[in-house]
């Protein structure tokens, strides 16, 4: 029997037949109804059809019509899914339509994943949006009625609202997206926090001024926003930060040429107030440790910038600190190996009184700032002296004067044997007595002048010559720390360092290794350290990082 409502064309089956009444199987003698493939429960024969829908991050409308012929499970392409359902939907309460969703990382097509919610009767099922990327729909009947079923559509779609950290993709990623698409995404974050993008693969249609398929990023929620870049082609865009809380994301393309599409990972930035920079230091450490630094690894952005060059392994990085009041920090991890992360912490500082110099030349001058004039209130400043490797650099204060309190709380200078503030520490020096004669045992010196906020006269000038060969050096005092050259950054190709430690007579040497990952040799033949009785020599050709301490031991005379 054939109805036409609604211009929807209705089937229903004559008494005794059960079915939806389309085709030659469409309507079946009761008698017959529990075929060999329908299960049966409690005694009542059921018919059960499953569906799922997954692929990759995009978003899907599917429609429920009426008088849908039952058919098998099939798998079908689409992702993050809505729901929803046209014109006539009947169901006799003995039947229901289940719809189950899962996350994306997971691989749930099945009754165990979360349930958004079961349907039966007439009315129609309102919108319904997954949070994942994957759809199971099950249809479920019992044999006490027939009625007219329903019909589901799905249509690729996407967009929508995002918070925290997570992934963009372009639909259908990474086969090719479709045509005539348009997709918004408006991603928040919490007060005090801006957004940030980092595209990990990116292949769109490539035009002038974008104008064919094209990514927008703007600084704020609406499509109105300033705009932040357009961007296009085959080019990974750079690291893209908002000023405000909200950014808009927008896809586009048109009817012509379709390619891979783009993934970003989105997260959020710490911002401080206007007039002020960010010092990120690292409390803790352990990465995986590997050579090309592909793996997993941390780098740290200065609004836009890398300042930090990739972070690996387990020796604690030096702090950061930005040049303005933005700082983002990107985190990424492979599928392999797992270690346990890193802790850091942030302070905001007054951009006024923190100043940063690095010097490169192989002789050179540095002073208080504002020299001649000594009157620094507030201050703190950092100066690295870079020369080439297997290098040493000697260190001449010609003119020093920090007035104050002789427990150096008011100003002074320190210096450390290195380029960073965790290298072995030389000495912290005020008053008016100069710092002694400093060579360093590589090829960097880290010095920090600091003030408070009392009126007193503080003012130096330092000359310094890096002309001089080697790395190493003699150490006297009874307990004391020494570094390969750069730690805890890698160390320098085709490098020879000696150090001799010395302690009074009577004493012994104790070394302990607080960090030590050389190049792995056979033999050690490559990056080694040897140490002899009198002699402790560090040879290196390779590539890796090491740090020693060594304490001086009385042994008192027993006879």
């Amino acid at each position: 029997m054939k109805s036409v409502r609604d211009n929807i064309l209705t089937c229903t089956c004559p008494p005794d037949y059960i079915g939806n009444g389309y085709g030659a199987s469409g309507c079946v003698l009761l008698n017959d109804i529990c075929q060999h493939d329908n299960p049966c429960a409690n005694g009542q024969c059921v018919v059960m059809c499953a569906f799922v829908i997954q692929d990759g991050p995009a978003l899907t409308v599917l429609r429920i019509l009426m008088n849908a012929p039952a058919t098998p499970a099939r798998m079908v392409e689409a992702v993050l899914m809505v729901l929803t359902v046209i014109p006539v939907f009947a169901l006799t309460s003995g039947q229901a339509l289940s719809v189950e969703y899962h996350s994306k990382v997971r691989d749930g097509e099945t009754e165990l994943d979360p349930l958004i919610n079961k349907f039966c009767g007439s009315t129609l099922p309102a919108p319904i949006t997954t949070n994942g990327n994957k759809l199971w729909i099950k249809f479920e009947s019992d044999i006490s009625a027939s009625k007219g079923g329903f019909i589901a559509l799905y249509e690729v779609a996407c967009g929508g609202t995002l918070n925290g950290n997570g992934v963009i993709e372009s639909p259908y990623y990474p086969k090719s997206y479709p045509h005539d698409k348009s997709c918004e995404w408006v991603i928040n974050q919490l007060e005090g926090q801006v957004v940030t993008l980092n595209f990990i693969s990116f292949d769109i249609e490539n035009a002038t001024n974008c104008n064919n398929d094209y990514v927008e990023v703007r600084d704020g929620p609406v499509i109105d926003s300033p705009l932040i870049g357009k961007y296009c082609g085959t080019n990974i865009p750079p690291i893209v930060q908002s000023m405000q809380r909200s950014m808009f994301v927008k896809f586009k393309t048109d009817s012509k040429i379709s390619s891979r599409g783009f993934q970003v990972k989105y997260g959020s930035a710490v911002k401080v107030q206007p007039g002020n920079v960010i010092r990120l230091t690292f409390d803790f450490f352990d990465l995986e440790y590997h050579m090309n630094c592909t793996k997993d690894y941390v780098e740290v952005y200065d609004n836009g910038p890398i300042i930090s060059g990739r972070l690996i392994g387990r020796s604690v990085p030096p702090s950061v600190t930005s040049s303005g009041s933005l700082m983002s920090l990107l985190f990424v991890s492979d599928s392999s190996i797992a270690f346990q992360g890193f802790a850091a912490s942030y302070d905001s500082l007054d951009a006024s009184s923190v100043c940063r110099e690095e010097f490169f030349e192989l002789i050179g001058t540095l002073t208080s700032p504002n020299y001649p004039n000594g009157y620094s209130r507030n201050q703190e400043c950092i100066y690295t002296i870079n020369v080439e490797n297997n290098k040493q650099i000697l260190l001449n204060f010609t003119h020093f004067q920090l007035d104050g309190y002789q427990t150096c709380t008011s100003g002074h200078v320190e210096i450390r044997n290195g380029g960073y503030e965790t290298s072995p520490f030389v000495g912290q020096y005020c008053g008016s007595k100069a710092p002694p004669l400093i060579t360093s045992h590589s090829n960097q010196l880290w010095i920090k002048f600091k003030s408070d906020n009392t009126l007193q006269y503080r003012v130096f000038k330092a000359h310094w010559d890096g002309t001089t060969t080697g790395c190493g050096g003699t150490l006297t005092t009874s307990t004391g720390s020494f570094t390969s050259p750069n730690y805890p950054m890698p160390y320098s190709h085709n490098a020879e360092c000696y150090w001799l430690i010395q302690t009074s007579a009577g004493s012994v040497i104790e070394l302990q290794f607080e960090q030590f990952h050389l190049n792995s040799s056979a033999g050690c033949n490559y990056d080694y350290l040897a140490v002899r009785i009198i002699l402790l020599t560090f040879f290196l050709k390779n590539y890796d990082i090491f740090k020693l301490l060594f304490q001086g031991i009385l042994i008192s005379n027993l006879g």
